[in-house]
């Protein structure tokens, strides 16, 4: 697994070190590998967000936190609202 992780950040010129881990690497290497998925804010600050393949997602209510103009979903829930 180890050498696998190496290969992945060197391929994406991302640094070994851990403690200067960048997390806008993993946001451009999540944009790379599902395009699909990235996602732009509905309604300012509200948990609303438009897919670029156009479907609709919405965090939970709960995750203020994430809610930024852009995102990636790394992990989607099939569940329909209702």
């Amino acid at each position: 697994m180890d050498q696998a992780a190496r290969q992945w950040r060197r391929l994406i010129g991302a640094r070994d070190e851990v403690a200067g881990f960048d997390p806008d690497d993993a946001g451009q290497l999540l944009a790379m590998a599902y395009p699909d998925r990235i996602a732009s804010s509905a309604h300012p600050n509200g948990p609303a967000y438009l897919l670029a393949n156009g479907r609709g997602a919405r965090l939970p209510e709960w995750e203020i936190r994430l809610r930024q103009p852009l995102l990636v979903a790394a992990t989607l829930d099939a569940e329909r609202g209702g």
